[in-house]
């Protein structure tokens, strides 16, 4: 959500409004570049597209909002996460004109927005007690001086102007003063300072460890020990700049985040929608990841297992390198590692001309010839790491003069999940030279060798990612053909959307792609759209999405069906491609 859709949800509420100034009962929901709403007592929904707005007055720091509250306004989920984006500094309140609210005139309900708006430009938001934001909120609306008023006399003035029933209790009747005009549950003062005391901890934690790694930069230059330098110096100057983003990141909370963070935990209805997710900067959420560490041979491998488990075989890996090399053996066995390998090269166009020098390897393994074994293997995972590269739309032109630790580079650009960069351009990297140079001795051979083929596995698992277009444009021809049910139109529809990702001959899918095209003219293609147009809203934007599409084949018989169908509908738009791909990975 940008800040354009907040717009539209201030103009949709305030166009809620009836005659009298009351307020409708109102429901929103949020679908792709439009807000739908309907009034209590209406049958008619209307839409307001977002290039067509009402501008409403935002403060360069925003609004705070608490336009959706309690019941009087209906908030489908759909829209809920776009809450997330409020920016927060005043407060905007709809009040609804009826005898279980007020006796305040509408004209009142506005002064209130913009006194409690005052407040918040003026910093008194942040800097006073409840009690005080509450009295000083009191002077305004009832035309008073309450500093040197008593609590009663306050009370019992509040009462006879407002007509409403308070608690009697001094704290409590402050607090619901505050509560209910300011829309917030704890104090902002004492938030703020919270935020400021963990954010200057951590400051001078940052500033530490930048210090320490700058010293031993230094001293690997100055020393200039080449074998101590390979290893180390690329590790400190990432975990430099890991820390230089940090700290820019939490003093960019402090001059523009801390305000709105701290209204936001001050408030527990925005808490209770979003009560995951809420960090103050990215540093909060495990220092312990910028503290110098160079990863481990076994970094990336046994992360399917449970978290003891895997605690229980880093400490063997460290102590015990027996029972370490017992467990690793057992593992691959009991795993298929090597079946696993040769299942997932057989069909897949990146291993078409290396699937023989892998299986050569594996026989090396299984020989005993740990070296060979090891040599080949860390060769053929650079190459497969050069080829996922190309599937990534990395020109091939930008490949040959890289180096490894550049290509690890790009594949961590493009890929979200599922790849170890720290491993791979870390330790994988050193493993290589070991094994290049003869660095290692007689028995530990036989465990590198091991967990190479654990490399090897992943670099294969790796290259059937459905994060690579031509992949998942192969799953989605696949579940199009082998699924029975409505989904499969869907897996047709993305497997069109995708028609820019050539299929490589190699799995000579023409046939295929055919019969994928075919089910355009079945009758139970048709079924789904006239389905999806039936259930408006995004359905019927699909719909019509699908059907802009297959009108761009330009066969005739389909155009007919076509034609007659787009003159029946309107208002629609086209849905976001990407998303609709997104959520058919899942």
């Amino acid at each position: 959500m940008i800040r354009k859709d907040f717009d539209i949800l201030i103009r949709t509420i305030s166009e809620a409004k009836s005659a009298n100034g009351s307020i409708a009962y109102v429901n929103i929901r949020f679908e792709d570049s439009k807000v739908y709403f309907t009034r209590e007592g209406s049958a008619s929904e209307e839409s307001i597209a977002l290039n067509k707005l009402w501008k409403v007055y935002i403060t360069e720091k925003g609004i705070n909002s608490k336009i959706l509250t309690k019941s009087k306004y209906k908030l489908s989920r759909v829209l809920a996460p776009a809450l997330a984006i409020l920016i927060r500094t005043g407060c905007y309140s709809i009040f609804k004109k009826d005898k279980t609210h007020s006796r305040l005139n509408d004209a009142l309900h506005d002064k209130k927005f913009e006194w409690v708006q005052e407040f918040t430009a003026s910093g008194q938001l942040y800097r006073a007690s409840i009690k005080q934001l509450s009295k000083f909120f009191l002077s305004n609306l009832l035309n008073v001086n309450t500093i040197n008023m008593s609590f009663i006399e306050i009370k019992d003035l509040y009462v006879e102007t407002t007509g409403e029933t308070v608690p009697s209790i001094e704290t409590d009747f402050y607090h619901s003063i505050f509560k209910e005009n300011f829309n917030y549950d704890k104090e902002p003062r004492g938030e703020l300072l919270k935020s400021f005391q963990i954010a200057a901890d951590h400051l001078k934690e940052i500033d530490e460890r930048l210090d320490k790694i700058s010293k031993e930069i230094k001293r690997l230059e100055g020393d200039n020990k080449a074998n101590e330098k390979q290893e180390k110096y690329a590790l400190y100057h990432y975990y430099k700049k890991l820390n230089d983003e940090a700290k820019t990141d939490l003093l960019e909370f402090l001059k523009n985040r801390i305000y709105n963070y701290t209204l936001n935990q001050c408030d527990s209805e925005f808490n209770g929608i979003f009560s995951f997710g809420q960090y103050r900067y990215r540093y909060e959420l495990g220092p312990k990841a910028f503290e110098v560490e160079m990863p481990t041979f076994i970094s990336n491998k046994f992360g399917e297992l449970e978290v003891q488990d895997g605690k229980l075989i880093a400490r063997l890996y460290k102590n015990n390198k027996e029972k370490f090399r017992v467990f690793l053996d057992q593992y691959i066995k009991t795993n298929g590692i090597q079946l696993s390998i040769q299942d997932q090269i057989k069909d897949h166009h990146i291993f078409e001309k290396k699937i023989e020098v892998i299986h050569e390897a594996l026989q090396s393994y299984n020989s005993g010839n740990h070296v060979s074994f090891a040599c080949t293997a860390v060769v053929i995972i650079e190459g497969v790491f050069h080829d996922i590269c190309i599937d990534l739309g990395v020109k091939e032109n930008t490949l040959l003069g890289a180096g490894f630790g550049e290509k690890v580079e790009l594949l961590s650009d493009r890929l979200d999940y599922g790849f170890d960069y720290m491993y791979y351009n870390f330790r994988f990297r050193l493993l290589r030279n070991k094994i290049a140079h003869g660095l290692f001795h007689g028995d530990e051979i036989t465990e590198l060798s091991s967990l190479i083929l654990l490399d090897l596995h992943d670099a294969v698992r790796l290259a059937n990612t459905m994060e690579i277009k031509i992949n998942f444009r192969r799953f989605l021809l696949h579940q199009t053909l082998e699924d029975k049910t409505e989904a499969r139109f869907r897996y047709l529809t993305g497997y069109f959307f995708m028609e820019s990702t050539e299929i490589p001959a190699f799995y000579g899918t023409k046939k295929d792609h055919q019969k994928a095209k075919s089910l355009f003219r079945t009758k139970a293609f048709w079924q789904f759209i006239n389905y999806q147009i039936s259930r408006g809203g995004e359905a019927k934007n699909l719909a019509c999405t699908i059907l802009k599409l297959i009108m761009s084949f330009n066969l005739k018989s389909i155009k007919k069906k076509c034609i007659p169908i787009f003159a029946t509908i309107h208002g629609t738009t086209a849905i976001d491609k990407e998303a609709f791909l997104k959520n058919l990975k899942r």
